[in-house]
This record gives structure tokens, C-alpha cells and sequence, in this order.
């Protein structure tokens, strides 16, 4: 029998996984009510019947602690963050900081029994020989507020750290849950599937244009990827395994834990992408015909982005940073590769579906979104 779940919080309900997440918990019937937030009100904000909203500052302490009165929600589930490629501080802000004093204010909640952290791979430090097989949870190293190839790995890194450190499975009162408070963290690769503007929606709109020839690197490293109705459902799961409390076998704990959220099979960068151009029917890779490739080594692209940094430094007089670095390219150039085993084993995580038909999945949305709105971005590219 599921357990009941009561109220759920669902931080940045209305970003692209935040919405799915907010969608999977709604059409749960072992959830009681569901309570998301954004950052302001839009007239065009995505919102879901049932659902109540609530707009909140993340980066004041106070707001936060007036929205958990109101919401008085028994889980917590924290999706927010501000884009990988935001600048430093509002990365610390809002990755770090907020995280920080949501986890102190719900610690001391006499409702909040659970928090669930939407983490990132990029959280895990790259190192050699990561290619070679998938990374399970006792191997990986976090990057911290000191270490990492960015602010964005960082300042995640860091907040997945405190929020596993954050576990505190002895009640000290019968009477409430002050003091109480299981946590974990999901750890999500790219994130891709209908409504997605970063992953699926960069790529789509390059289809039938001479960038989708274009690869970078020798397209030799593996990458995980999740489509995000699986990612959403992984907090699901995760959330039903944590309000049972704490698992007497040690083995099985969920709490204090992170785990890995994937498809549950590697595909290549350019693969991947080209999965989704042969989908939406790119004239390159929609065919059967060998595709001449332009292969542009990595030590090209060192080159370019060492230079592009010195002439920036120079002409800002290092004010300007480019938003682009050689450890950006890491991540692309090394893959990554992780094991879902532990989640299979404990949450009972299972992929919705596999990358392919994810993949065709997203692409729909895309092209019914293109209907809707009268035009269509790959009947209208031209050379």
C-alpha cells in the first residue's frame, strides 16, 4: 500500500523539471495537496489545476520562513537554480544560500519531515578514467565551494553536500518533528523532453541548417541523459521511501543518501543529437546517406577559447569574464557515465523510457508547438 504523503513543497514549480515534478506529485492520489513556487507572477506562468502557487524570494531568509507557515507542507522537495551559466554570486545565492536556509528552517519545522534535493552530475568532479565504466555513488567526489571547473559545479556541489550532512533521523519530541529531517539528493545528467528550451530546444533549431555537420571533438566519450518525465518521477519514488522513515536495514537506506537518475544507457554527445535532428527531419541525418562530417579537434577549440579570453580581458581591462572557459568544454569532452543500480535497488527508479523514445517524445512537443503557433522552424530554414 503507498503511503500518504501529504503536503508537498515544490520549489521553482514552475521551471522545466519543477513543473514536471509539481505534474507527477499532482497526479499521484497518495499526495494531499501540492504547493509550488516562482519567482514572480506572469500572466503566461505555468500553473496546474489543483495546484496552489506562491511567488518567493529565494535569496531572503524571511520570505522563506513565511512561505513554509503558509504552506506547511511535510515535504520538500528543492529544484531551483539559476541556469549554469549565471554569474558567480547569484550561483552562490541562490544554489547556496537558499539551500542553506531552507534546510535550517525546515530542521526546526515541526511539520517537515523530508527534503529531496534536485542535484546535478556536474556536481561530481571529473577525473581520469571516468569514461571507462559507469560511476556509482561511493566514488564520487563532490566539487565544493573551493574546487570545481565552475561556479555553477561548485556552488551545487557544495549544496548537495549540506543537504546529505543535513540528515537527522532522531525525533526529539513525539509531539512534532522539530529537529527532525531525512534528506536526499537526485543526481540528474542532461535533462531533455517536451518543453525543454536548453537540450532538445538548442538542438531543434538548428535542424536542416550546415550546423548540424559541425562536430565537436572525436564524439569517442560516453554522456547520460534523462528524460524529465523519468527525472520527475524519481522524486516521486524517493519522497514514498523517505516518509516511511528511516530503513532498519542499512543497505536499503534512502536517507542520507544521493543517487544517480539516468536513462539507464550512455549515448554519445553527437549521437544523442543526432537523434534529434533525424527525428525532426533534418535533410542530413534523416536519410540514409553518409553525412560528411566537419570535425573540429579540441585543441582548435583550446585555442580559440584561450585567445577569445585574453583579447576579453584585455579590452574589459578584466572586468568581463567570457561566459565560455576551457573546463566548460570538460564536461563534453570527458562524458559521463553513472550507475542507476543503487536507485533501481532502493527507490524501485525505473526510466519512463529509453533515450529513443524519449527523444521522439520531445521532438513532437516541438513540432506541435511549432503548429500551434503557425509556423514551422524547419520547413522555413534555408542554407
Amino acid at each position: 500500500m503507498s503511503p500518504n504523503i501529504g503536503t508537498v513543497l515544490v520549489t521553482g514549480g514552475a521551471g522545466f523539471l519543477g513543473a514536471q515534478v509539481v505534474e507527477a506529485f499532482a497526479s499521484d492520489t497518495s499526495c494531499q495537496q501540492v504547493v509550488a513556487t516562482y519567482r514572480q507572477h506572469k500572466p503566461t506562468q505555468i500553473s496546474h489545476h489543483g495546484v496552489a502557487y506562491h511567488v518567493c524570494d529565494f535569496s531572503s531568509r524571511d520570505a522563506i520562513a513565511k512561505l513554509l507557515k503558509e504552506a506547511d507542507p511535510d515535504i520538500i522537495v528543492h529544484t531551483i537554480f539559476p541556469g549554469a551559466f549565471a554569474p558567480r554570486d547569484i550561483q552562490y545565492r541562490v544554489n547556496y544560500e537558499s539551500t542553506k536556509h531552507l534546510l535550517e528552517l525546515a530542521l526546526h519545522h515541526s511539520k517537515i519531515r523530508v527534503f529531496i534535493y534536485a542535484s546535478t552530475a556536474e556536481a561530481v568532479g571529473l577525473h581520469s578514467g571516468f569514461n571507462t565504466r559507469p560511476e556509482t555513488e561511493e566514488e564520487a567526489v563532490l566539487c565544493t565551494l573551493e574546487s570545481g571547473p565552475n561556479w555553477y559545479a561548485r556552488t551545487k556541489g557544495a549544496a548537495d553536500a549540506l543537504v546529505l550532512a543535513s540528515n537527522h533521523r532522531e525525533r526529539v519530541s513525539t509531539g512534532d518533528y522539530s529537529g527532525f529531517l531525512l534528506t536526499t539528493c537526485l543526481r540528474f545528467p542532461g535533462i531533455y523532453g517536451p518543453k525543454d528550451k536548453m537540450i532538445t530546444g538548442n538542438f531543434y533549431r538548428l535542424v536542416n541548417s550546415p550546423a548540424t555537420r559541425i562536430q565537436l571533438g572525436p564524439n569517442e566519450a560516453k554522456h547520460d541523459w534523462v528524460f524529465v518525465d523519468s527525472a520527475a518521477r524519481a522524486h516521486v519514488l524517493a519522497a514514498k521511501a523517505l516518509i516511511e522513515g528511516p530503513r532498519r536495514d542499512e543497505s536499503m537506506a534512502v536517507d542520507g543518501e544521493a543517487f544517480f537518475i539516468t536513462d539507464g544507457k550512455p549515448t554519445r554527445l553527437w549521437d544523442f543529437t543526432r537523434l534529434i535532428w533525424a527525428e525532426a527531419g533534418d535533410r542530413h541525418w534523416a536519410g540514409q546517406g553518409k553525412v560528411r562530417r566537419i570535425i573540429i579537434p579540441w585543441w582548435f577549440i583550446w585555442l580559440c577559447v584561450t585567445l577569445t579570453g585574453w583579447v576579453l580581458t584585455i579590452v574589459t581591462m578584466g572586468l568581463k569574464q567570457p561566459q565560455f572557459s576551457w573546463r566548460t568544454f570538460d564536461y563534453m569532452r570527458k562524458g559521463c557515465w553513472f550507475s542507476i543500480e543503487k536507485a533501481r535497488k532502493r527507490l524501485g527508479y525505473e526510466p519512463v523510457c529509453d533515450t529513443e523514445e524519449g527523444v521522439r517524445r520531445a521532438v513532437e512537443w516541438f513540432r506541435e508547438y511549432e503548429h500551434e503557433k503557425g509556423y514551422s522552424k524547419i520547413q522555413t530554414t534555408k542554407y
